[in-house]
Order: C-alpha cells, then sequence, then structure tokens
C-alpha cells in the first residue's frame, strides 16, 4: 500500500517533503527562470501610441414632421458604442490599409488577411464620463504606431463625413422628388377646382347662395299654403265648377310645381358643394405640403453647403519615447514562482506516493514496533558489497553517526536489564540494509561503556564482517557446526586502533545454511559464551530471503529490525516483521539506517551543532566505562 496516500498530513510533513526534495525543486525553479529569461530577452520592446476622437450624438433628421422621439432615444443609448465598432471595423481598417500602402510591409505581407493583423493592433478605448474615445495601436516601432493610430483617426473622421453627406444628398434627392411630385399634384388640384367653378357658372358655393335657395322655397312655400286656404274657402261659397275656384286651383298646381322645381335645385347644390369642398381641401392640403417640403429642401441645401461633422480629431498621437512592455521582471518573476508552486507541488506528489521509509513517523505509523534509533547517512556508505563501511565509533568518534549509535547502545541499556548477559539478533527484511554496519558498530559502542560484547557473524550465505574487519573468513561458525574445527578456536581478537573486537566468522557457505544453523551445538555455544560476554550481537541474514534468522531467532533474547531510510519498501518491511512475529522472535525494536535527520523534527539544529568543527575540536575523547 502506499506510504503517503492518505491526506493525514501535518505541517512538519510538507516541510519534511520540500526539504528532502530542495534540489529538484531548485532544479525546476531555476530551469524555468532561465527559460523565461532567455525567451523574454528576444521579444523585442512593445510601444503604444494614441490618438483621441470627440464623438458628438447628433441623430438626422430628414424631413420635419417625422416623429424622431423614439429613434432618438434609442440611438442616444447604443450611438457611442455603435461608433466605436465602427471604428475598428474592416471597412475603415481596410481603407487606412489602402491610404497607408501596409498591404507591402510585415507583418502585414507576410498573411493572406491582412486586416486581421491590423484589427488585433488596434484597441479603441472609451474615456469615462466623457465622449471622448482614445485610439490605440501597439507596435514594435514607435513611429509606426503614432503613424497608424493617426491614420485610422483620419479615416474615421473622414468616412464619418462621407456617411452623413450621403445622408443628406440621400434626403435632398428625395425631398426634391416629392417637391415636383407635390407640385404637379397641387397644380392639378387646383386646376380641377377651376374647371368646376367654370363649368357651373360660380365662383363660390359658399353660404349665400344655399340662402338664397332656402329663401325661395320658403316663400313658394308659404304662397301655397295662403292660396291653398283660399281654394278652401271658396269651395264652402262656392260650386266645384265656379271659376274661383277653378283659378285657385291652377294657382295651386302652379305654386307646387314651382316649389318642387326649386327644392330639386337645392338637393343639386348641395351635390355641388359637397364635391366643391373636396376640391378646395385638396387644393388647400397640396400647398400645405409643398411649403412645407419646400422650406425643408432648402434647409438641407444650406445643410450640404455647410458640410457639418459630429466627429473630430482632439489630440493626434506623438511617437512614443518609453516602451510599454514586455515588462520583463514581472514575467520572469511570475514564471519563476510557478516553477517554484509547481516544483513543490511535484516534491509533494512524489513524497506522497513514495513506498519506503523514510522517517520514524513513518516507522512507528507502519511497523508498530518500538523504535530504538536513526542512524545518518555516512559519507561513502550505500549498504553494497565493496563499499568502504566502516566502524564509524573509532574512524569519526564524534560525528552524527557515532552519536546516534551511542544513542541506540543507551536505549538498549534501558530496555535490558543488567543483572544478565543478552543475546541481540539483529537482521533485516532485505540485503543491503546496513544490518553489519549496525552490528560491528553497536559492539564497539557496548564496549566503550565496558561491556564485554562478542560479534557473531551468523550469515552463512553472504558473510560481510570479516571484510569490514579485515580479518579471514575461516575457521568460522560454520566449520564448527560441521564439526571440522573446536569451540576454542572460533572467537578471534580482532584488532582494531586501540580496540580488540572479540569476533567469531561465518566461515564457508555451506550447501544447506538453514540446516547447518539448526545443529544444537549452536545453541550450546550461545550458552557458553553467555558465561563470558554480556552481550552476544548475532548478524543475521535478511528474514525475506531465507528461514536463517527465523530460525536464529529462537536462541535470541530480542530481535533488532534494521530497516534502509528511502529505500525498504513498506510491503517489505511489514512482510519481514510479520515473518519474525510468526515464528515467535521477541521483537525489541527497529533501526532507521541511512536516514536524513534534518527531516526529522528536533534533530536539524542539534546536529547542526554536534556536527560543527568547532565542537568536535573542543571535545576530550569519550572515556572507557569499567565492566559492569
Amino acid at each position: 500500500m502506499p506510504l503517503r496516500t492518505e491526506f493525514d498530513w501535518q505541517l512538519e510533513d510538507y516541510f519534511r517533503a520540500f526539504w528532502l526534495h530542495r534540489w529538484f525543486v531548485l532544479l525546476i525553479w531555476l530551469t524555468s527562470s532561465i527559460i523565461s529569461f532567455l525567451y523574454m530577452a528576444q521579444q523585442p520592446n512593445i510601444y503604444k501610441a494614441s490618438s483621441r476622437v470627440l464623438i458628438e450624438v447628433q441623430a438626422p433628421q430628414v424631413v420635419q414632421f417625422q416623429e424622431m422621439s423614439s429613434v432618438q432615444g434609442m440611438m442616444a443609448q447604443n450611438f457611442l458604442q455603435t461608433e466605436y465598432r465602427v471604428i475598428s471595423s474592416r471597412t475603415i481598417l481596410s481603407r487606412v490599409m489602402d491610404e497607408l500602402h501596409l498591404a507591402s510591409f510585415p507583418p502585414f505581407s507576410k498573411t493572406k488577411d491582412p486586416v486581421q493583423i491590423l484589427e488585433q493592433m488596434v484597441t479603441v478605448e472609451p474615456v469615462r464620463g466623457t465622449k471622448l474615445v482614445d485610439i490605440t495601436i501597439t507596435s514594435p516601432k514607435p513611429d509606426f504606431a503614432a503613424r497608424l493610430s493617426n491614420g485610422v483617426a483620419d479615416i474615421y473622421v473622414l468616412a464619418n463625413l462621407e456617411r452623413r453627406r450621403g445622408m443628406t444628398t440621400g434626403g435632398i434627392e428625395w425631398l426634391r422628388n416629392e417637391v415636383s411630385k407635390m407640385e404637379e399634384k397641387m397644380r392639378a388640384s387646383q386646376v380641377a377646382l377651376q374647371d368646376f367653378r367654370e363649368k357651373h357658372s360660380t365662383v363660390d358655393f359658399g353660404e349665400q347662395q344655399q340662402n338664397t335657395v332656402l329663401q325661395r322655397i320658403q316663400a313658394l312655400n308659404a304662397t301655397l299654403t295662403d292660396t291653398r286656404k283660399d281654394r278652401i274657402e271658396a269651395e264652402t261659397k262656392y260650386r266645384e265648377k265656379h271659376p274661383v275656384i277653378q283659378e285657385l286651383q291652377a294657382k295651386e298646381k302652379e305654386y307646387q310645381l314651382a316649389l318642387f322645381d326649386q327644392e330639386q335645385k337645392a338637393l343639386v347644390m348641395n351635390r355641388l358643394l359637397i364635391q366643391y369642398s373636396a376640391l378646395v381641401r385638396d387644393a388647400k392640403a397640396s400647398e400645405e405640403i409643398y411649403s412645407i417640403l419646400l422650406k425643408r429642401l432648402k434647409e438641407l441645401s444650406v445643410q450640404e453647403g455647410i458640410q457639418s461633422n459630429n466627429v473630430q480629431v482632439v489630440d493626434y498621437a506623438q511617437v512614443p519615447q518609453k516602451p510599454i512592455g514586455p515588462n520583463r521582471v514581472r514575467a520572469v518573476a511570475t514564471v519563476a514562482f510557478l516553477g517554484l508552486v509547481s516544483g513543490c507541488g511535484l516534491a509533494i506528489f512524489r513524497e506522497m506516493f513514495t513506498k519506503t521509509v523514510q522517517t520514524r513517523r513513518d516507522f512507528e505509523r507502519f511497523l508498530e514496533i518500538p523504535f530504538l534509533g536513526h542512524v545518518p547517512q555516512i559519507p561513502g556508505f550505500r549498504g553494497r558489497r565493496g563499499d568502504s563501511d566502516k566502524p564509524i565509533l573509532l574512524t569519526m568518534p564524534r560525528s552524527q553517526g557515532a552519536e546516534t549509535i551511542r544513542a541506540i547502545r543507551t536505549t538498549l541499556e534501558f530496555l535490558l536489564p543488567s543483572d544478565k548477559p543478552h543475546v541481540l539478533l539483529i537482521t533485516s527484511g532485505l540485503p543491503e540494509e546496513g544490518k553489519s554496519f549496525i552490528s560491528l558498530n553497536l559492539t564497539i559502542a557496548l564496549q566503550e561503556l565496558g561491556r564485554k560484547t562478542v560479534l557473531i557473524d551468523c550469515d552463512l550465505r553472504r558473510p560481510s564482517l570479516h571484510r569490514l574487519l579485515k580479518t579471514k573468513l575461516e575457521p568460522g561458525l560454520s566449520e564448527y557446526l560441521q564439526d571440522k574445527v573446536e569451540f576454542d578456536e572460533l572467537v578471534q581478537n580482532v584488532t582494531i586502533g586501540d580496540n580488540v573486537i572479540p569476533f567469531v566468522s561465518a566461515g564457508l557457505t555451506p550447501a544447506q545454511p538453514t540446516d547447518v544453523l539448526s545443529n544444537p551445538k549452536l545453541k550450546k555455544a550461545i550458552e557458553d559464551w553467555q558465561r563470558e560476554y554480556q552481550y552476544l550481537i548475532l548478524d543475521a541474514p535478511p528474514v525475506l530471503v531465507a528461514a536463517d534468522a527465523a530460525a536464529l531467532s529462537a536462541l535470541a533474547e530480542g530481535v533488532i529490525f534494521v530497516l534502509r531510510a528511502g529505500r525498504t519498501h513498506v510491503e517489505a518491511a511489514l512482510a519481514g516483521k510479520q515473518r519474525l512475529v510468526d515464528v515467535g522472535a521477541k521483537l525489541i525494536g527497529g533501526i532507521l539506517n541511512g536516514a536524513r535527520l534534518d527531516l526529522e523534527r528536533g534533530y536539524r539544529y542539534y546536529y547542526y551543532y554536534k556536527g560543527s568543527k568547532r565542537y568536535r575540536d573542543n571535545q576530550p575523547a569519550a572515556p572507557k566505562a569499567k565492566s559492569r
């Protein structure tokens, strides 16, 4: 299972990840900084030139009697925004390209659509709260930027004037056509009115003529009534065929016919009056419309002569003296910061998904056995065959490694009772994790306290302690267990400097090392050595490579499990621990070899001070303690 994929990190874990991968983070930071610096150094300076234009909001009016209020309100809201788009439109920019002959110069000559390149260079920036707008050009050439900005401003002003002229000219032409049509219509209505008058032989069909007809009808009606009354009275005095009655009947009939004739004339007169009024209204309306159109036509003619424009250049662009970009310092700083963040992120990512044990926290978290101590990285030692694995307590007695070995020794002294000898088995999960190095130096550390200690190389498969002590391989434990040598011949007193180390070599590798180590003679030999020595240090083979360590664990009072920091995988460490637990081995603790103490809380300052030259030079040699 991954070691640090569970998101229970503390702040110190992040700092540890940064410190552990600091060279990786530094490499990413330097690489990104150098690349960004070289890239920005090749970028040309960018200059900005701006010309300022004033745009007045003015809606064109073609005819006076049109309803312009709603159109003006809508244009007042969108007019300026529309003009901003017009300035940067392809129509204006195409005219700029033609006027300034830009198509034959780079970068416009290197593309099929030079107007698009120009669009990217032009920026329209309205001045907030005013009717002013800045036409800005950015270019690597300062004089070109100023000339192009002024060119766009001039072309826009000219195009706006032409557009207004076009609108005015179009209105004048329309008005001229309308005036001509209205003049013909007015004349036709006047001629029709005059023909009507001539046809009916009258100048006016007004109220006076209507009153005259009505008066005649009223008079005839009164005369007819009187005559009818006289006839009725005469019929009461005379007979039917009396001459008086006949005369009155003849007058009554005459008056009736005259009255009917006048009524018919009144009806005809009313019909003529309706036609006459329509002709008069048509003629009058035509005259009024003609007068209005003629007046507006004269106004637009005057306006066309004035040639007014609602757009004008307020300030022309000047050649810029200083570049506006690129901001090389900010760009490099930004990329460097992003590189640093990326490096830290990758460091955390790598640390989260690593599967090796690196710190005490990792050790205790996964193995759940007592932690005896760290052994820091030793220069020149990598835990492999052929490395210079020297006893650092003799070669570097004041180094961090020597101090940590002594700290482990002190821990063991407190854990183990002092009234009897102890058999300690030192093993690891896999080869090359430094168990032999730990065994040798722990033996020397115990001897510094006056503890009689014998170092026994029980690794019959790949013995290495004899090379570290520079002594002979045989006769050794293998020969004794195979009845080739006597017990008294096993212990070699190896002299290193002023120290004499009792040592039992492994001997030649037998055909079946596990079977050889299972010989009861080994148990008896250990019992005999316990009578003479206080500590027996057994250097056993890796527990995952062979069953030798499992067999030897039954003879040991305690087992010390060695792991190599940054190399031993969690799965291998757990498997080795479980194998020892399965055979009933007593795990008294573990040692993290090759650890980086600068990753541990509280160690960095202490070991920096302890490892300083001034501290080492002022410390006396450690005295040898008496045997207890």
